[in-house]
C-alpha cells in the first residue's frame, strides 16, 4: 500500500531566546513503515486494524479541522486521530483513540535551534480506549514522529 504524502510545504516560524527561526515543512507522508509524522498546524486521522494485531501498520485515513471531531470504527478498522499545534507557553499534542484498547507509542521531538534541527526522545503516556489525551512541551517542536503502537495492559497509566 502506498503512502499518501503532504502535497504543500508550509513555512513555520519559532520563536527562540536568541531570535526567531524559519524552515519549510518537507513533503513527507503522514504516516509510513510505522510512523506518525506530525508538523506544527497538522490534523489527521489515521486507521488501525480494530482487533489491535496490527498495530505497526497505521494508514492515513484523512485531515481534520480538529481532533475533536467524531471519530469511529467501520468494519474491521478503527481510527485514532493526531493535533499538533503551537500554543502561548509551548506546544500541545492532542489524540483520540477510537480503538477499544488502551494504546501507547514512542515519541522522538524534532527541536527547532540556531543551528538547525536536533532530535530527542521524549517521555508519552498511555491513550485511553474510546478517550482523548494530551501531550504538551514547553518549547518550540519543529516535527513529532509516533512510532512503536502498542497495546498496553488496562492498569498501566506509565508515562516514559
Amino acid at each position: 500500500m502506498r503512502a499518501t504524502c503532504r502535497t504543500e510545504s508550509r513555512e513555520l516560524q519559532f520563536k527562540l531566546s536568541g531570535g526567531t527561526v524559519s524552515m519549510q515543512t518537507d513533503l513527507l507522508p503522514y504516516a509510513d513503515e510505522g510512523n506518525i509524522i506530525l508538523y506544527p498546524g497538522d490534523a489527521f486521522e489515521v486507521d488501525f486494524a480494530a482487533d489491535g494485531k496490527a498495530m505497526e501498520s497505521p494508514h492515513f485515513s484523512r485531515t481534520l479541522d480538529q481532533v475533536e471531531q467524531t471519530t469511529s470504527q467501520s468494519g474491521s478498522r478503527a481510527k485514532f486521530s493526531f493535533e499538533f499545534r503551537q500554543t502561548d507557553t509551548g506546544m500541545m499534542l492532542q489524540l483520540r483513540n477510537d480503538l477499544g484498547y488502551r494504546v501507547k507509542y514512542d515519541a522522538t521531538i524534532f527541536v527547532p535551534e540556531k543551528d538547525g534541527l536536533h532530535e530527542a526522545d521524549t517521555s508519552s503516556c498511555p491513550v485511553i480506549p474510546h478517550g482523548t489525551g494530551s501531550e504538551s512541551w514547553p518549547h518550540p517542536i519543529a516535527m513529532i514522529v509516533l512510532s512503536s503502537f502498542r497495546i498496553v495492559a488496562d492498569g498501566d497509566l506509565s508515562c516514559h
